[in-house]
């Protein structure tokens, strides 16, 4: 139509986007052969939409830590350690759609030379 305007002139369409990133690597030596790796990392983003009526506006957050202990003993070298990861989503509009979900776990690992020549 002549002199119309499109339904979406004027709106805004680039998505306002806020990101955060980081983590922390460490070992710690307990002994002469017992040694104990750590490790966290978290990250997130949050996104508003202006395009949409009302803006829809949601963030997602992401977590991980996990810490082990080495052994070295002869000719075994042994692992055993825990994890735990935690996975956020949460809208402002779309409340339905959060989640949070939690994973732990656990884990053990024997590396065995059989000929140390």
């Amino acid at each position: 139509m002549p002199g119309a305007a499109h339904p979406t002139a004027g709106v805004s369409r680039k998505p306002g986007t806020r990101r955060f990133d980081g983590g922390v690597v460490a070992s710690f030596t307990i002994g002469p052969r017992v040694s104990c790796p750590s490790e966290a990392r978290a990250s997130g983003n949050g996104i508003i939409i202006n395009s949409a009526k009302p803006p829809e506006r949601d963030f997602h957050h992401t977590a991980f830590v996990e810490t082990a202990v080495t052994v070295r003993r002869q000719r075994h070298i042994w692992v055993a350690g825990a994890a735990l990861q935690r996975e956020v989503y949460r809208s402002q509009e779309l409340a339905s759609f959060d989640y949070t979900h939690v994973v732990p776990g656990v884990f053990a690992q024997d590396d065995y030379t059989p000929y140390a020549g």
